[in-house]
Formats: C-alpha cells, structure tokens, sequence
C-alpha cells in the first residue's frame, strides 16, 4: 500500500520547503553563539563554496571601493573586463539555443530508484541528520562552531557530513539493487563526467555574467556595490594562514558539498519532482530555487543569482546522462576552481 497518496506529494513538498526554510536561513550561519545551539539554528548545508568569485571584478580593491582606472561606468564598479565576460555569455547563450543542446526530450530516462515516497522520507532524513550532526558536534564533543580557526569548523563539518552520510549510503544501495535487474542505456560513467565537465566550462561565462549584471542592478537601485567574494566561506579562506587544517577544511568544503549537496537536490529532490510533473526543465528550475534558498544568509544576492544558474547546469547534466556522478563532478570542481581563484586573485 501506498505511504501516501499521489495527489498529496506536492503539499509535502512545499511543506517541507516552509518548514525548512527558516532552519536554512537560522543556520547557513558559522558565526552564530557557540553555546549549546537549539537544533532549529543549524541546517544543512552549514558551509559550501558555489557562490562565485567575481572574476571579472579582480580590479576592484577588496574594500569595495573602485579606483578610477577600473571604472567603466562612471561610479559605477562595472569594468570592461565584465563586458567582455557579458558578450562572451550572450554568444554561448545563443550558440546552446541554436545547437539545441538545452533540449531534453529525447534523454533517456534513469531507472526508477524509489517511489516518490521513499524519496521523501531520505530528503527529509538528510535534512534531520545534519541537525542531529550539528548537535552532537556542539553538545557532545564541545566543538565550537562559531570558533574561528579552520580546525574547529573542520571537525564540526564532519559531524555533519558523517550523519548525513546515512542516507548517501542507503541511496547507493537502492542504486545497485536497482541497477541488477536494469539494462542500462544511459551513457557510461567517464562520459557522463567529461559531459558534464564540458558543460560546465561552457556555462562558467554565463554563471559569472549574470552575478556581475545583478550585482550592477543592486549598485544601481540600492546603491550597494558588488563584492568581489560573495560567500562568507570563501571569505574566510582569502584571509587565513596556509595551516594543515586551512588543507583539511579545503578539501572537505570542495569535495563533500559536491557530493552531499548532489544526493540530496539532484538525486532526491529532483527525482522526486520528476515523477510528478512532465516538464523536465519545470523540475529542473524547481529544484534550483530550493537550491537557491538553501544558500540564503551565506551568499549575496547577486551569487545567489549566479546559483540559480549554476544549479539549472548541475541538473540539465543530470538528466542528459542519466548519472548522478556528471553534477556531482561538475559540482566539485567548480568549488575547487572558485576556492582556487578566491586564494590566489582576491
């Protein structure tokens, strides 16, 4: 028998997304009081890296403040350098709409994995085990999350990350029961990753110019310039000594995120959506707005704009290749060449 009725899948969708949104906001948050943290302050993902170096806005001083020679509109802090970016992101925008690579009709569909459900439930687990994660780093080893040495928040991150695990390793296990009794059509592992990998240098330009053009749209209406680094992670790491722990913390914010955050919005939520809807670009574009809010309170706007984007690439991958290792792959190495750049440039 049925868990729950089909009809009633989109109300718990948006439930969930109600009730998780404030646990998102309250705990995307490092800084808040290390004591004893009540469980609706900490959330998943307590840290990532997605939200881009403005690469184009190098030039300008880390202070905000745009020098003369870097001014390509008056006061504004738009450069020449960003226009270039903004063409370049017009010509591949127009050269994927007229290659028809946005299309997804004809992709293969993956074999079902789980019903609608089950996937619910292991969404909603991951949800709840990154709280429990989160608790049991602060109220039973003592670790203070709020600290700001890198060893601390690496030993808080992999609470986190251990009790989330749980449903990662379930899901790998649906995966192969699935998988035997399945013939497989879809593409092979190393060309859903080169796929996947391609695709991202090919949005990269677009990811980039449209935080740029939100970021002018919020110094023009809110006479708020644009920073150069727009996640309160990537700060962190700009102005930290090169430690043992500055390693450990950049490898687990660059790999785990990737996978982590993959299982549980590609994997989990936007299969989910897309056995209820027939529209794959609607589930698709639904699955980055949750994307989106779950970064709310550590990205600025204009990131979060250059998320959305990023996010539709992560899931047009998926569903082209039918393998969750094409937007994992793409996730982790984007979050390894922005915490590159946001090092070496800023």
């Amino acid at each position: 028998m049925a868990l729950l009725p089909g009809f009633l899948l989109p109300g718990v969708l948006l439930a969930m997304v109600l009730i998780a949104s404030p646990v998102i906001a309250a705990g995307n948050h490092i800084d808040h009081p290390p004591v004893a943290p009540d469980p609706l302050e900490v959330s998943f993902p307590p840290v990532a890296l997605e939200a881009p170096v403005l690469l184009a806005q190098t030039d300008v001083p880390a202070s905000g403040q745009v020098g003369e020679e870097s001014s390509w509109w008056g006061e504004l802090s738009w450069t020449r350098s960003q226009s270039i970016l903004l063409a370049l992101a017009i010509a591949l925008g127009l050269a994927i709409y007229a290659a028809r690579w946005h299309r997804l009709k004809h992709a293969l569909r993956r074999p079902v994995v789980f019903q609608p459900q089950v996937g619910l439930m292991l969404l909603f687990g991951m949800f709840v085990l990154g709280v429990i994660g989160a608790n049991v780093a602060t109220r039973v080893f003592g670790i203070d999350a709020a600290a700001g040495d890198f060893q601390s928040k690496t030993k808080f991150l992999l609470c986190v990350y251990a009790a989330q695990a749980i449903v990662v390793v379930w899901y790998v296990s649906l995966l192969k029961d699935r998988r035997r009794s399945y013939h497989n059509q879809r593409l092979d592992s190393g060309h859903a990753v080169f796929l996947g990998i391609l695709a991202l240098m090919v949005i990269w330009p677009i990811v980039m110019s449209v935080g740029n053009v939100a970021g002018l749209l919020s110094e023009l209406l809110l006479k708020h310039p644009p920073q150069v680094v727009g996640h309160d992670t990537l700060k962190l790491f700009v102005s930290a000594e090169h430690d043992m722990w500055f390693w450990y913390m950049a490898v687990l914010v660059t790999v785990f995120p990737g996978v982590m955050e993959e299982v549980m919005y590609r994997g989990l939520l936007q299969e989910v959506l897309g056995r209820l809807f027939i529209k794959r670009w609607a589930v698709i574009g639904m699955t980055s707005m949750v994307f989106v809010l779950a970064h709310v309170g550590v990205a600025t706007p204009e990131a979060l704009a250059s998320l959305f984007v990023l996010s539709l690439g992560f899931g047009w991958a998926y569903e082209k290749t039918g393998r969750l290792i094409a937007p994992i792959m793409m996730h982790i190495a984007f979050n390894a060449v922005n915490l590159t750049m946001a090092v070496l440039l800023v």
